[in-house]
């Protein structure tokens, strides 16, 4: 099951490509809590009755059910301050995932509701809705980031068994570079947002453990590739 984390701002500026790094406009939201349940996005025609009997459609809702969150007292206050009966945009976006769809919402009016304090949180719910002419299907997009791979893998010495914790893996992927730290289990993770069948991955850390890099040339598209790192030198 997909699990998607749901990005909030106020209204802004739309935009309607997503074509080079996929976080880049997310520094402009508040990332939500994981809810409960999986946030929802619909679109439905608002009917008219004609005098003949027949209907058409010339409006269309727009919403947004995020789902019940957990927060902390200060979040829904900062929430409920800052987002509540505003004009809101959302983007739902699953960072680790492979399909490369993003939808986006613009102009809702939001709702946000507490429903109960528990073990010192606050439990909340967060709706948009918003109804306007036949052209506010332009205020929903799912964006599309055309070329997307997700590397993995674990990080070990030179004994091939033990993990290395804070490494830093590096990899390039059609001129485009991404990384991160490994973690407390010697893991690592990240998505290059360019397609190019081969990636070169660079591994090190400062003051110990140093790697050469390593290339590979069969990496196919949109999908999850798994290569784990041994090292082939010892500096510390």
């Amino acid at each position: 099951m997909q699990f998607y984390n749901t990005y909030i701002r106020l209204a802004g500026t739309k935009f309607v490509a997503w074509t080079d790094d996929p976080t880049e406009p997310l520094h402009l939201f508040d990332k939500l809590e994981l809810g409960m349940q999986n946030p929802k996005i619909a679109l439905e025609p608002v009917w008219t009755p004609l005098s003949d009997g027949s209907s058409r459609t010339d409006a269309v809702k727009r919403s947004i059910d995020c789902g019940t969150l957990r927060v902390t007292k200060t979040e829904y206050d900062y929430l409920r301050t800052t987002f509540h009966n505003q004009l809101c945009d959302f983007i739902l976006m699953d960072n680790n995932s492979k399909v490369p769809f993003i939808p986006v919402l613009f102009n809702v009016r939001v709702a946000i509701s507490h429903i109960v304090t528990s073990k010192e949180a606050e439990i909340i719910k967060i709706t948009g809705t918003a109804t306007s002419g036949i052209d506010a299907a332009q205020s929903f997009y799912v964006m599309t980031f055309s070329e997307r791979t997700t590397i993995s893998g674990t990080v070990f010495a030179t004994d091939g068994v033990t993990p290395v914790v804070g490494a830093q893996v590096i990899g390039v992927m059609g001129g485009v570079e991404a990384g991160c730290v490994t973690d407390k289990d010697g893991n690592y993770f990240f998505t290059v947002n360019s397609f190019e069948p081969t990636i070169i991955l660079e591994c090190e850390k400062t003051g110990g453990w140093v790697w050469g890099t390593i290339t590979r040339t069969d990496i196919p598209q949109y999908t999850e590739v798994q290569i784990d790192i041994i090292a082939s030198t010892d500096g510390s």
